[in-house]
């Protein structure tokens, strides 16, 4: 249903390991048709918008729009792009870009925004609206001080009066449907997440703490080759398993035991995102009381999982999804300890839309990619969350991590630590 992970649709950007997330700032000849198709969606939003021109300004929206990946720091960026479909992208002097963009280089003391301003009055013909000329801009990233400034560079041109409008909805939308390239990349992110969890549980042994367990997951990472983690991992013993983003410490790996891990890892910069929970098991008699209330728990959890993933459809608003969850864990009581939404959209991003949520308004699309990870958090007794990644397409789901999650299946009896 998708495109298999590392088709031609997934850029080995760097020639080496093909989970690099590595993004050169040059134009490779699988990539460029890619990042000129976002500009022209961009456009034609631009155009029905009555929107004169975006200005993108926020590095990672940059990259999205022309597979450019900086980190100006204080240094100003930006984007331009008319509704026609030309763009100039503008960055600081010291940065490295290929000469097939067209590019604007200023140096450190230029006032960019005099630049940008010049080069709109430039492109645009004479305007006097009266409602004023709509500029796009991320309103989420744009500073007021940088407002300001391109706002009196504006002036010096004849550009006034100005409407400053968010573009931000825009973007938000793109990004949120995926294309052929970013469906194998995610794919191959569930991909590598699922084989470095399962080689971390092969090397998992009784005795270990937290923040041990977690320099295990890097360890294995790199030896693996995998892209870096789309976040600090989580492992998490016990009571602490109650903290759904708690910070791994000293607790240790114990018998008869939950434990709670939450890790991704990326691909060409595209985030893997999955979550299991454990029980260990040990040769010391079951402590039948905590076993039942952990299996209660955990079957609870699992059935609302299940109900949030047959609730999936094309169409359907996901508000009505993350009811489904809610509706299980009502019946079995435990809705009060189910503290956050069902799930969100993953990418560039390990969070973006669409967002899985009681107050969505987002509905299932073609191209979705999101997680689906209901969980409960029982303070002094733990916490149970199952999470997995699908992406949606015209013919149904497809959930892209596969590690097992059944009862039986997270039993886990380790060996003692050689220390």
């Amino acid at each position: 249903m998708f495109p298999e992970p590392l088709s031609e649709g997934v850029r080995n950007v760097d020639g080496g390991n093909p989970g690099s997330p590595e993004f050169p700032n040059d134009l490779r000849s699988d990539g460029a048709g890619t990042f000129a198709e976002r500009r022209r969606r961009l456009a034609r939003s631009l155009r029905d918008e009555g929107i004169a021109f975006a200005l993108v300004t926020r590095p990672l929206h940059i990259g999205y729009l022309t597979g450019v990946f900086l980190e100006p720091h204080e240094r100003f960026a930006g984007l331009i792009v008319f509704p026609e479909g030309e763009f100039l992208l503008v960055v600081p002097a010291v940065e490295d870009v290929a000469e097939e963009l067209p590019v604007l280089r200023y140096r450190d003391g230029e006032d960019p925004y005099r630049a940008v301003g010049t080069y709109v009055r430039q492109v645009l013909p004479s305007r006097g609206e009266e409602e004023g000329l709509k500029i796009g801009v991320e309103e989420e990233h744009l500073t007021l001080a940088r407002a300001a400034g391109l706002t009196a560079a504006f002036a010096r041109e004849g550009l006034v009066p100005l409407r400053l409008v968010s573009v931000d909805g825009i973007l938000r939308d793109m990004r949120a449907v995926k294309d052929p390239q970013e469906l194998a990349a995610l794919a191959r992110a569930a991909r590598d997440t699922d084989a470095l969890l399962e080689t971390w549980i092969r090397e998992l042994r009784m005795g270990m703490s937290e923040r041990e367990a977690v320099r295990l997951l890097e360890r294995l990472r790199d030896e693996a080759g995998y892209g870096p983690f789309a976040f600090a991992p989580i492992v998490l013993v016990g009571e602490r398993t109650a903290l759904p983003h708690g910070v791994p410490g000293d607790a240790l790996l114990r018998p008869w035991s939950l434990l709670l891990v939450d890790l991704g890892v990326t691909c060409c910069g595209y985030a893997g995102d999955l979550t299991r929970t454990y029980v260990l098991t040990g040769a010391a008699p079951t402590p039948r009381e905590e076993r039942q209330t952990w299996e209660r728990l955990y079957r609870a959890v699992e059935e609302a999982q299940a109900a949030a993933l047959a609730a999936v459809a094309v169409g359907r608003p996901y508000a009505e999804v993350d009811r489904a969850a809610r509706d299980v864990l009502e019946r079995y009581g435990l809705a009060k300890y189910f503290v956050h939404r069902t799930g969100h959209g993953l990418g560039l991003e390990i969070h973006e839309a669409p967002q899985v949520s009681t107050d969505s308004q987002d509905r299932a699309t073609p191209g979705h990619v999101f997680t689906v990870e209901p969980g409960v958090y029982v303070p002094g007794v733990g916490g149970v969350r199952i999470e997995d990644v699908v992406a949606l397409a015209e013919g149904g789901a497809e959930v892209l991590t596969r590690s097992p999650k059944a009862w039986d299946a997270v039993l886990l009896s380790l060996p003692p630590s050689m220390a």
